[in-house]
């Protein structure tokens, strides 16, 4: 599709207005680079106190005679390759560069330049600052530096000070989004607990509730019934009545076992006693911890389970895991 030459740069100037505003941006860069020398530095062959620029070659040199014997050797490439990455590493990090000696003027003539751009010809976003910062990064480590030489023990404290300042202020920012609670769009948490859901289309969430057990939970059961996570452990989006337990803790289940025996009757009489009609049982989970493991209940993992769902319960929805496993959410029948 071709681009609209009045909406050039993604602003409805047209393109005069953002030409004219790139030039300012390049004329702003080209400034700033003026006032920055680039000096190399140097590597000593063989052994000594200063860095060795012989010693970095020898990867690189073993590398190509192994590729000379056989362009194929996956050794050769590896070690062409990294002896290549140190030498292109060692030039850089040996670079010095300085930042001349500037009136105040032409410095901040620099930063205007470019500020003027993004400000004045781009959507008036933070983002699109973001072409400001290695400028601003530029002249502020060239100012920390100059201060180190005045005065380190000022450059220490802002050292510290800045980024914990900056770092407290943009979590404080996080903290104020959505009205308090920030992390509501991430991971799909506002349709799987049901926060402030109101108001979305029941097809799309019926689609969702088919292949997420949360949102059929939240959305498609009573609220008010309880719930027993068998396999899982991470209830954090379960706003409801929920019994849930890691590897190391007491099995529910298994205290019901122990106390009944093998009676299914008993074992569903007792859950739903517990408030607990709604049993989510994570197939894939309870045989990686049972069987493949060892680290589950011994005696819920010795036990008819599998037969206590199939006779005593009906499945409400199910959700494949893998070709063999299932999340399936069964309701208890009473027993009568």
């Amino acid at each position: 599709m071709a681009m609209d030459p009045r909406n050039a740069g993604g602003t409805p100037g047209g393109a005069g207005m953002f030409l004219i505003g790139l030039g300012m941006f390049v004329a702003g860069l080209y400034l700033l680079f003026q006032q920055i020398d680039v000096h190399g530095g140097y590597w000593r062959f063989g052994m000594g106190n200063d860095r060795s620029f012989g010693l970095t070659l020898v990867p690189l040199l073993v590398g190509v005679g192994f590729l000379f014997w056989n362009a194929s050797s996956k050794v050769g490439w590896f070690l062409a390759g990294g002896g290549l990455l140190i030498v292109v590493a060692g030039i850089i990090a040996n670079m010095q560069i300085h930042w001349r000696r500037t009136t105040l003027f032409d410095a901040l003539l620099i930063l205007a330049l470019q500020l003027a751009f993004w400000l004045a010809l781009t959507h008036l976003q933070s983002r699109f600052l973001l072409p400001c910062l290695p400028p601003l990064v530029v002249l502020v480590a060239l100012g920390i530096e100059e201060l180190v030489r005045r005065a380190r023990w000022l450059a220490l404290v802002l050292a510290v000070v800045l980024p914990a300042g900056l770092g407290c202020w943009c979590i404080h920012l996080y903290g104020q989004e959505r009205g308090g609670r920030p992390a509501t769009y991430i991971d799909g948490v506002m349709l799987r607990t049901g926060v402030g859901s109101a108001g979305i289309d029941p097809g799309f969430l019926r689609e969702l509730a088919a292949a997420n057990s949360d949102v059929y939970l939240t959305h498609f059961t009573d609220a008010s019934r309880g719930v027993y996570l068998f396999g899982d452990a991470t209830p954090f989006y379960v706003l409801r009545p929920v019994v849930w337990h890691t590897t190391w803790d007491t099995s529910p289940l298994g205290e019901i076992i122990r106390a009944h025996g093998d009676d299914h009757r008993a074992w569903a009489a007792a859950l739903i006693e517990r408030g607990l009609p709604l049993v989510l049982v994570n197939e894939a989970e309870l045989s990686r911890l049972a069987v493949v493991d060892e680290w589950y209940d011994p005696v819920v993992a010795a036990s008819d389970w599998r037969g206590f769902f199939e006779s005593h319960a009906r499945p409400l929805m199910v959700w494949p895991i893998s070709a063999e496993h299932r999340r399936v959410l069964y309701e208890i029948i009473p027993p009568r």
